[in-house]
């Protein structure tokens, strides 16, 4: 998953011709796939249910994939913020088959709502991360306005059932640019 957030962080520094966009497209959603079918869900037998919530053995690990797929997404998002288009990542559409709120669902709430609280570490106890057991990495630097500490997408992302909307995806500082042109 690290791998996964790497890569889009490293596409979204980038502008594209159109034709180079829609390959990423391709190669973003195809990503997106691979996450879902091989990280996310369960690994146990083919009749097991696919909205199923994977169990992980180590807490830790599952809070660290899902730090990273919020750093998958946090890339995405940018990469939308910095462009002069609109919405055009494909799976940030509520209607693509691997959208957000979809990926996330597949996570335990708890792990979820663990991951989005280590986004932005407290003062209080700096050395809390560096004392695990397992010493794992994490995600904890989002550079997206829509991954900001009170966004409504990571509010919604923090519910039980996650159901995220046009209104947590909006991309406010767009149409503000908009405004300010016309």
């Amino acid at each position: 998953m690290y791998f996964y957030a790497q890569a889009a962080r490293v596409a979204s520094h980038y502008r594209y011709e159109p034709k180079d966009g829609v390959q990423l497209n391709k190669h973003i959603s195809a990503a997106a796939m691979l996450i879902a079918e091989d990280i996310l869900t369960p690994k146990s037998s083919p009749s097991s249910d696919p909205q199923a919530a994977r169990e992980w053995d180590r807490e830790q690990n599952a809070i660290a994939v899902v730090s990273w797929l919020l750093a998958f997404f946090d890339a995405l998002f940018r990469w939308e913020e910095s462009s002069n288009n609109e919405n055009f990542v494909e799976i940030l559409s509520p209607s693509h088959k691997f959208f957000i709120a979809k990926l996330f669902q597949l996570v335990p709430h708890p792990t979820r709502v663990a991951a989005i609280h280590g986004l932005f570490p407290t003062n209080q106890n700096p050395s809390e991360r560096e004392s695990s057991i397992y010493n794992v990495q994490y995600f904890v630097h989002p550079r997206s306005r829509r991954m900001s500490k009170d966004s409504l997408l990571l509010q919604a992302l923090q519910k039980p059932k996650v159901k995220v909307g046009e209104i947590e995806l909006a991309n406010l500082e767009a149409g503000r640019r908009k405004r300010r042109r016309n």
